[in-house]
């Protein structure tokens, strides 16, 4: 997939949200959030006939209509807190439950804005997305127009988040630890490392990650999903001491 037609089409989108008169953050853990949701959609589908569980199969179906074509502005609040608290039950992973999403809640007060990020989102702004890669890409574009001064707090440098991995040279089987997550750029890094070096033993490499900023924690949990693993431990609390 052609990066210029990716950023075209996030700019688009954003620009249109924009001009709602919603500020660059509140659009950014928007997007962050029900990019979250949309990604588990097409997971869940899947996943949902093999597990058979009904939290998972009802899961599905409420993400299956949240992004449907024909959803209505008063079904909007039901799908995504019906959607939330079943998140925590049927995707086990450790962090998820924790996370407090009655504070996401304010950002889905526009019904405009979010209906508008919906249809977006149910065909992913219109591009081919056949590999995950794309939606990744797509993931750190939007996370990249979206940025501000007070976001870039919370996410170092990828070069040196890279850096500082191929001096650590972490192995698989052991546990990768950051006790300032952030936006999860050193955890993800060590990951791919792994990953390049070790794919048999990946599973057994447990990555562990805290952070005060929950909006922080949230994409990181996105980018771990995305990068295929589950064995993460991302908690909101200070690691320091």
């Amino acid at each position: 997939m052609d990066n210029k037609e990716l950023i075209s089409s996030v700019k688009s989108i954003l620009a249109r949200l924009h001009s709602f008169g919603v500020s660059r953050e509140d659009v950014r853990n928007l997007l962050v959030l029900l990019f979250l949701l949309r990604w588990l959609r097409d997971e869940m589908s899947s996943f949902a006939e093999y597990n058979g569980e009904s939290e998972s199969l009802k899961l599905a179906d409420r993400l299956n209509r949240l992004f449907s074509s024909d959803i209505r502005f008063r079904e909007i609040d039901q799908h995504i807190d019906e959607s939330l608290s079943l998140l925590r039950h049927s995707v086990k992973v450790e962090g998820l439950s924790e996370l407090d999403f009655s504070s996401k809640y304010h950002l889905i007060k526009d019904k405009r804005v979010v209906i508008e990020a919906l249809y977006w989102f149910n065909q992913w702004g219109g591009l081919r997305l056949d590999r995950r890669k794309d939606i990744s890409q797509l993931f750190e574009i939007l996370l990249q127009e979206t940025r501000t001064p007070q976001t870039t707090q919370f996410s170092s440098s990828k070069l040196l988040s890279q850096l500082v991995v191929a001096i650590a040279d972490p192995k698989s089987g052991e546990t990768i630890l950051d006790p300032c997550a952030g936006e999860g750029n050193f955890l993800i890094a060590a990951h791919n490392a792994i990953e390049a070096a070790d794919t048999d033993f990946l599973s057994h490499t447990s990555f562990t990650g805290y952070d005060l900023s929950e909006d922080a924690i949230l994409i990181a949990m996105v980018r771990f999903f995305l990068s295929g693993t589950f064995n993460f431990h991302l908690s909101r609390r200070s690691g320091l001491y």
